[in-house]
Formats: C-alpha cells, sequence, structure tokens
C-alpha cells in the first residue's frame, strides 16, 4: 500500500528542478555583483533571460505535478480533499519560507559584513507592513511596493505559487472540464497581465491623475510577477498525460518537435529576442513541451534520471531558498582573496563555484536536519492508495 503523494513518480523530473535552479542562480550572482558595484554581464541577453527561463520551468513543473496529483486522487477516492491538500502544501513550503523570512528580516541584518549596499539600510522603512506581508506569503506583493529586501526577494516566487494552490485544488474538485478552464485561464491571466504592461509602457502619458499612473504601473509589475499562466500551462500537459490524449502527446513526443524545441529555447536565450510581450508564455510553452518529454516519453532527447540529479532534485526547494544567501557569503569571502582584480576568470570561477557549492551543502543539512522533520508528518494527510500502479514509474517520490 502507497500514500498518495508516494506513488506519483516521473523520471527525470528531478534533474530539470536542479536544472532550473541552476538557471536562477547565474543571473542572481550576477545582479549581486551589480549591488556590490562590480563588474559583470547583466547587459548580456542572455543574462537577462535565461532566470525568466528557469522560473518557468519551476512554475509548469509545479502547475504540472500537482495537476497530476490531483487528478490522481480524484480519480483514485471520486474526490478531493482539499483540507488535506492545503496540509500538505503547508508542510512543505511554510517551515524553510518562514526561516528564511526570519532569517531575512531579524537576523541577518545583525551581520555587518553580509549587508548588501543600497539594499540592507532600507529594510526597516515601512519594516511592519514588510513584516505583515512576508507573514501572510504575500512577497510577491512586497516586491511590488518596496526596494528588494535582501536574502527575501527572490521568494516572491513562493507566494504566487501558494496563492496558486489556494484555487487550484477548488478548481478542479467542482469541474469537469479541465482543459477549458485550464486554456481560459491561461489566456485571461497572459492577456490581461500583457495588456497593463502595454498600458504602463505606453497609455499612461495620457492619463492625467498621477495616482490612476501609479496603480496602473503597480497592477502592471506586480501581473507580471503573477506567473499563473504558467502553471495552466503546466496543468494542460498534466491533463494530456493522465487522461492519455494519445493524439497529442504522439505529436509532442516526435524528435523533430523535440530537437526544434531545443534551437527555439536556445536562439531566444543568445540570439537577444527582446520580447516584449509574451516572453513569459512562450517560455512556458517550451517548458511544457520539454517537461512532457522528460517525465513520459521513453524517446525523449534528452535524459535527466540518475542518482546525482535525485539527489539535487530532491533538495531543489532549498537550493532555491538559500541561493542568494551562499552568494553573498561568497561573494565577500571572493572579495577578501583576489583583493586587485574583482573581475577576472578565476575570481569569477571562484565565486560560481563557491556558490554552488555552499548552496548544496546548506540544503543538505536543511533537508535532513530540518525539512524533513515536516515532511514526514505530510503522511498524516495522504489518502491511502491500494494497488494502484503508475503507467509511467512505480518509483517513489
Amino acid at each position: 500500500m502507497k500514500t498518495q503523494d508516494q506513488h506519483v513518480y516521473f523520471p527525470g523530473l528531478d534533474g530539470l528542478r536542479f536544472l532550473a535552479v541552476s538557471l536562477i542562480i547565474i543571473p542572481h550572482i550576477e545582479q549581486v555583483k551589480a549591488v556590490f558595484g562590480l563588474k559583470n554581464f547583466l547587459n548580456n541577453p542572455f543574462m537577462a533571460y535565461i532566470g525568466d527561463l528557469g522560473i518557468s520551468f519551476f512554475f509548469v513543473l509545479s502547475g504540472f505535478l500537482i495537476t497530476y496529483l490531483l487528478f490522481s486522487e480524484k480519480n483514485n477516492f471520486g474526490d478531493i480533499s482539499i483540507r488535506n491538500f492545503y496540509a500538505r502544501r503547508a508542510l512543505r513550503i511554510w517551515p524553510l519560507y518562514y526561516l528564511i523570512v526570519g532569517l531575512g528580516l531579524f537576523i541577518i541584518p545583525a551581520f555587518g559584513f553580509l549587508n548588501m549596499p543600497h539594499l540592507s539600510d532600507k529594510i526597516y522603512s515601512d519594516f511592519g507592513i514588510k513584516v505583515f506581508l512576508f507573514a501572510f506569503i504575500l512577497p510577491n506583493v512586497a516586491i511590488n511596493m518596496f526596494p528588494p529586501v535582501p536574502f527575501v526577494a527572490h521568494t516572491w516566487a513562493v507566494g504566487v505559487e501558494q496563492q496558486f494552490y489556494i484555487i487550484w485544488p477548488v478548481i478542479i474538485k467542482f469541474s469537469r472540464k479541465y482543459l477549458l478552464i485550464f486554456a481560459l485561464i491561461f489566456f485571461l491571466v497572459s492577456g490581461i497581465s500583457n495588456l497593463l504592461f502595454y498600458a504602463s509602457a505606453h497609455l499612461k502619458e495620457a492619463i492625467v491623475s498621477n495616482s490612476l499612473r501609479g496603480f496602473i504601473d503597480f497592477l502592471a509589475k506586480y501581473s507580471s510577477f503573477l506567473r499563473i499562466s504558467s502553471m495552466a500551462i503546466g496543468g494542460m500537459g498534466a491533463y494530456l498525460l493522465f487522461f492519455k490524449k494519445e493524439k497529442i502527446t504522439r505529436i509532442i513526443y516526435r524528435k523533430d518537435l523535440q530537437l526544434l524545441t531545443l534551437l527555439a529555447t536556445v536562439v531566444f536565450l543568445y540570439n537577444g529576442a527582446r520580447l516584449n510581450y509574451f516572453r513569459h508564455e512562450l517560455y512556458s510553452l517550451l517548458s511544457g513541451i520539454v517537461i512532457l518529454n522528460i517525465s513520459a516519453n521513453a524517446g525523449a532527447l534528452i535524459k535527466l534520471e540518475n542518482k546525482l540529479f535525485s539527489f539535487l532534485g530532491r533538495i531543489s526547494y532549498g537550493l532555491y531558498m538559500y541561493h542568494v544567501l551562499a552568494i553573498v557569503i561568497s561573494l565577500v569571502v571572493a572579495k577578501r582573496i583576489f583583493k586587485n582584480d574583482l573581475s577576472g576568470f578565476i575570481f569569477n570561477l571562484f565565486l560560481y563555484s563557491s556558490t554552488i557549492l555552499i548552496t548544496i551543502i546548506i540544503a543538505y543539512f536543511s533537508y535532513y536536519l530540518f525539512e524533513r522533520r515536516f515532511l514526514t508528518r505530510k503522511k498524516l494527510f495522504s489518502r491511502i492508495i491500494s494497488g494502484y500502479s503508475s503507467p509511467y514509474s512505480s518509483k517513489p517520490s
């Protein structure tokens, strides 16, 4: 007998989680270098968009996995326990989230050597509002209202996911026309987001009221972080896979489409294609094709299933949450070692390698000494699935 959370496993997705984190860490290293006034590569188009691709992978993957799990529960029990779903997500997300927020708001600022220029001195401005927003897991609102809060600004993605988790089980519980609803959400959210972006860029000069201009700017920026459309694409992928829509998946599994997807991704990243509109949606679509192939296509061009990637994928949440702290620690150390050369190849090699190493070490100990204490309690909120085996893999996740 296996618990609901234990039985669904897709080969290769752990490796994809790690690669997605890596895509995010790279531009964040360059951003931190810029904050410290060091030479950086942020003007390179590759750096400008690689983080977008990484975060798109994360959101699409989240939508894919959560939707598939909800389909499995509804299929096997005829219903979805929303209470249990919320409890499982809280036990996975909240402990580490609140640990990072507590460290970033209350502990790290006391250590002057970790201060980030022009940002750390602004932490206590509007501090009560910031504490309120982070306490209620609204970091994606905070990042739109205030300058980035060091070591916790990147948790905006966690806030978006938590808001997604509130509505998604309700939609699947009370709906039958899944694909139609997912498509409507995708087009509605992406359409409104890009319309607001256009209005903020081109129409606000025609608006007399300064308060209305500011409101449009806020909505445009907020909607750019609200990546529900990306998670809806992941939901569509889960629908195609779970309900065995083979006419469509056979097309997605074609080797020529896989190759075209990979080439398109490389072109958009390296050629500096500056898409002002629907860039996130495009990256999400490419991510969805890659995820479906890696997770369920035996003929996938890319294989990411091995013990190392499985391990790194298991601690990927910690890798994401701790990596900014690791970047600053590595940079402080690197500045002391390479006093006369803070832009050379050796300096950057040390910075990148030490960042990855420190992030992995912290995430490893966090997972096994802290997070796993809460993960074991998820079983209390998991239904038991007896005699059911996944058509793709029976290996536990």
